[in-house]
């Protein structure tokens, strides 16, 4: 039984995430382990970044179109991450690395 969903690809990249095992030996041969630890903080800090970015522009009433451009980009992070990981999730292990 496959324990990885196939449906979406970032439920996949998510699923995968919470699989990978954190070994820094693996760190070495993989970059999943920093893709993880980074889509992870984005996923918990990027959210609350973007409020405040939103409420600095408002209270210094400066363009908000940057202020949106930059919100969708932070926002967006830990979607980029958790699709990365669903299209590695995706790929076969390397024949040399099946060891």
């Amino acid at each position: 039984m496959n324990p990885l969903p196939t449906n979406n690809i970032f439920s996949l990249g998510s699923t995968y995430a919470k699989l990978w095992p954190l070994d820094k030996r693996l760190g070495a041969l993989f970059p999943e382990p920093r893709i993880i630890k980074l889509t992870q903080l984005a996923n918990r800090f990027m959210p609350p970044l973007a409020c405040m970015i939103l409420v600095l522009h408002v209270i210094l009433q400066a363009d908000l179109l940057p202020a949106i451009t930059t919100i969708l980009f932070a926002c967006s992070l830990p979607f980029q991450g958790f699709y990365w990981l669903g299209k590695r999730a995706r790929q076969p292990l390397p024949l040399h690395l099946i060891d």
